[in-house]
């Protein structure tokens, strides 16, 4: 899907924003969509076609736990349903030449022979971040002495917050930045951009709240540098205080399913 082009406008003290970017003026928060689904006005890019997560309406006979906002999550369905997982042609991931939570440069070719976990986070994590945070935890501790050879990747898709120190921060608030196979990659805007660009990742930024909302999609590389799968991390956002929110047990599923298809890609460079 093409983005219509708009004329840009302006923040006060944002960085200077490529014309690509649109502000939405939302009469409240931004409105983001489960499964990815942005509003009509995108920066240039082509989405994905991405399953979403299947519902507990749509899973017939599934249990269902209760997330704390009192919805249903659902947990029964077949993992890759759960996931919205889409097999890819095994194509050359796109490249990525950015700069981590450390301060070091690192590229995609660099990580060649371990598989990549490709995910995307805007620096503020104030949405579905945490929730998928929680998940990545889970997924290294269930690799164990696999995990290094699996990288967890993130790209900031905040454009307004690009800075290294922004990026070490949200890590540390994740749990993740002790992890020695974590890196939270950003780097000037120019380059973030190409890079969303690449991953079909679409960047919406509210002209009212300066809230972030992105294409929720994370990709699995295997270790020849192949694009091999792609999935779609959920939640619910609550109405009252604006956060996205997932039970305990759909979280636990979403992570094991991670660690699970990273463990196939590395045992056979094959998609499950």
């Amino acid at each position: 899907m093409t983005a219509e082009q708009v004329d840009e406008l302006g923040l006060p003290s944002a960085p200077r924003i490529p014309r690509r970017f649109v502000y939405w003026a939302v009469a409240g928060a931004v409105v983001l969509a489960v499964g990815g689904t942005l509003g009509d006005h995108l920066i240039d890019g082509h989405v994905p076609a991405l399953r979403p997560a299947a519902s507990a309406s749509s899973t017939s006979g599934s249990a269902a736990s209760t997330g704390s906002d009192g919805r249903f999550a659902p947990i029964a369905a077949p993992l890759g349903r759960f996931m919205g997982l889409t097999r890819t042609a095994p194509t050359p991931a796109p490249g990525i030449s950015l700069t981590d939570q450390r301060g070091a440069e690192v590229s995609l070719a660099s990580l060649r022979h371990k598989v990549v976990v490709l995910s995307f986070f805007d620096a503020a994590c104030d949405d579905i971040c945490p929730v998928l945070g929680r998940e990545l935890n889970i997924a290294d501790a269930a690799l164990a002495a696999r995990a290094d050879r699996v990288e967890l990747v993130a790209v900031n898709t905040d454009p307004l917050v690009t800075s290294v120190a922004e990026v070490a921060a949200t890590s540390r608030r994740l749990g993740l930045a002790a992890k020695a196979n974590w890196l939270f990659l950003t780097g000037p805007l120019s380059a973030l951009d190409a890079v969303w660009t690449r991953y079909g990742v679409t960047v919406v930024v509210s002209k009212t709240s300066r809230r972030i909302a992105h294409t929720e999609v994370a990709y699995l590389i295997d270790p020849a540098g192949r694009e091999r799968l792609s999935i779609t991390p959920f939640a619910d956002e609550q109405r009252a205080s604006g956060r996205s929110v997932l039970s305990a047990q759909s979280e636990r599923r979403f992570g094991l399913g991670i660690a699970h298809y990273a463990r196939a890609l590395l045992a056979s460079g094959d998609a499950p």
